[in-house]
């Protein structure tokens, strides 16, 4: 058997000013208990973000109906009064706050498995969400949050594509 593991290949100079925005709900049900999504979702990624980007800061966003879908509601109301959740105003979804706060400056990145097709969002956005798994509590992102980080400059899709030119370039020079 193998084991899959994650490795940060971003110097720590590099991990200044970066900002990961959680979408707390998208996350929490990426596994659910009793049919409510699991805050100890979110809280496996926040510290897998921490482990790789100790410099990094962590903003989570959730509806205000977050409350009555989560596995520990005592617990999201702590994390709410304590100022880690930011709740969006009632009734109001929090894809539109994630997407402009992530919209509003470089270096911030938002931690999702949501593709916002129902938002009409640039490249620029599209370029930043950075998807996830959990396998047996282990949390692997995808390859996007290295190179997101290494070279923000990069912010046409496909990330791939744009990362192996950017690389044969600067090896020319």
């Amino acid at each position: 058997m193998f084991r899959l593991e994650y490795r940060n290949t971003v110097s720590k100079e590099k991990n200044d000013g970066i900002k990961f925005i959680i979408d707390f709900l998208n996350i929490a049900y990426f596994t659910k208990e009793d049919g409510k999504a699991k805050i100890e979702n979110v809280l496996l990624v926040e510290e897998a973000l921490h482990t790789h980007y100790p410099k990094a800061t962590i903003v989570m966003i959730a509806d205000a109906s977050a409350r009555h879908h989560v596995n520990k509601p005592a617990m999201f109301e702590a994390m709410t009064s304590s100022g880690k959740i930011i709740t969006t105003p009632a009734k109001e979804q929090a894809d539109y706050y994630i997407l402009r706060y992530a919209e509003a400056g470089d270096k911030r990145f938002i931690i999702t498995n949501d593709q916002y097709n129902d938002h009409s969002i640039s490249d620029d956005i599209r370029s930043k969400i950075i998807s996830f798994a959990i396998i047996d509590g282990e949390v692997i992102f995808n390859q996007k949050v290295d190179e997101c980080i290494e070279y923000p400059e990069l912010k046409v899709l496909p990330k791939r594509r744009a990362l192996k030119n950017y690389k044969k370039n600067v090896k020319r020079l």
